[in-house]
């Protein structure tokens, strides 16, 4: 297994107040992390075989007519597959072993993962991935074209119809652009409807950041590798945004690697996407990285993509999020402490505001009281300045991506 912690752009960054605690607990209560079920992990660590095994044997000489599978493996197929395999003209995979029952899929949100079962008699289902608030990713074998894939599915129900449709129809416009930051994403291979569920298919990837922190007992990184990922980023959301798409859920969990040099990353889950001008959740983002116009309910744009970026590169630099209220009026608490009191301009269009704050604009939960500096304990001023510009209680001040990757901190050596 890869020794992250040994990986040059891991460090121990100056131990700050605030996380100094968290990570005496980390060490004792978990001294070696294990994977988490959000990571996505390079195959060998999970002990996965190669194509040209037995283990992924296809059916011989697949692909194979639906008329031809039932005269010669009926027996391998129960009574509604029988039936269901003539949905797909070419079939390419069968479990090994008889089954006379059908997996029911009864879970209100979640496919139900049966290992070496098929999907669309072409998947080989080999290990659950992760859930998210809406669906399971599942690793598995892909017959037709040989690979290892990462295979999302979401439950058909009537609320998720247009959130479906935004993440198929962003995930195909990048696969038809040709700017080179559209390579920033995952690849997008499938979709298609199966059971009763919305299903995608993606290249698999590698580990993503979160994975990478908690190996390194949520210890940062050096600035040099914080920068290579910070701008990586920063192009695959300035790409997203011009073709008019919010990410709405931008976390260590959701950037991957491509390769064990930890030298290229790729962003994956557009679920929460939406358009500009498009609201589809009164809730976004995970709480640890929502935009303060989105707890409060302004309006929002792209720019709660820049919080959210914003929180990225604390983490990245700290180890360990930021923000981490136990809920909203917490989230705004810890906000105030480390940016300072907003200015009622700021919060003009807040539908929530009487929530959150007194007459005087003070926060009605108290948090803390750390600054942003005292939070961070940084001493490369460029990148302190970053972040503090895209952690702004009026989004319309704080960067555009574009103005992010032409800051002095992707500017200097």
């Amino acid at each position: 297994m890869i020794q992250i912690s040994s990986h040059p752009g891991i460090v121990v960054p100056k131990l700050n107040r605030i996380n100094l605690a968290k990570r005496k607990s980390a060490i004792v209560n978990n001294p070696k992390p294990p994977i988490s079920s959000k990571s996505s992990v390079n195959p060998r660590f999970l002990g996965l075989k190669l194509h040209n095994n037995a283990k992924y044997q296809a059916l011989p000489n697949a692909p194979l007519t639906p008329n031809t599978v039932l005269r010669d493996y009926q027996n391998m197929l129960t009574v509604k597959e029988r039936n269901e395999i003539f949905i797909y003209q070419e079939i390419y995979y069968l479990r090994s072993y008889e089954r006379q029952q059908d997996i029911e899929q009864n879970d209100k949100i979640y496919f139900k993962f049966t290992e070496n079962d098929h999907i669309k008699f072409r998947y080989q289902q080999i290990k659950e991935l992760g859930r998210g608030a809406f669906g399971v990713v599942i690793l598995c074998y892909d017959h037709k074209i040989h690979s290892l894939v990462a295979v999302k599915l979401v439950k058909d129900r009537p609320s998720m119809r247009n959130q479906i449709t935004n993440e198929k129809e962003v995930n195909e416009a990048i696969s038809r652009s040709s700017e080179p930051e559209a390579s920033r994403f995952a690849k997008y291979f499938d979709y298609f409807k199966f059971r009763g569920f919305h299903v995608f298919v993606f290249e698999y990837l590698g580990t993503n950041l979160a994975y990478m922190l908690k190996y390194n007992r949520i210890n940062g990184l050096k600035v040099n590798l914080i920068k290579i990922i910070g701008k990586q980023v920063a192009e695959a959301l300035k790409f997203y945004h011009s073709i008019n798409y919010i990410h709405c859920d931008i976390k260590p969990d959701n950037i991957l690697w491509t390769d064990e040099q930890h030298e290229s990353i790729k962003l994956i889950d557009l679920g929460c996407t939406c358009k500009e001008n498009q609201i589809l959740h009164s809730c976004i983002q995970s709480r640890y990285y929502r935009a303060p116009e989105v707890i409060l309910g302004c309006n929002y744009y792209n720019k709660i993509d820049v919080w959210s970026y914003g929180c990225l590169l604390s983490e990245l630099y700290t180890g360990s999020a930021i923000f981490q209220g136990e809920n909203e009026q917490e989230q705004i608490g810890i906000y105030f402490s480390a940016i300072g009191r907003p200015h009622i301009k700021d919060l003009n269009d807040a539908t929530r505001i009487d929530e959150f704050f007194n007459s005087n604009l003070y926060p009605k939960t108290k948090s803390d009281g750390y600054s942003l500096e005292e939070i961070l304990s940084c001493d490369n001023s460029n990148l302190l300045d970053l972040i503090k510009q895209c952690l702004q209680w009026n989004p319309a001040k704080g960067p555009s991506m574009i103005e992010i990757l032409n800051h002095p901190f992707f500017k200097t050596k």
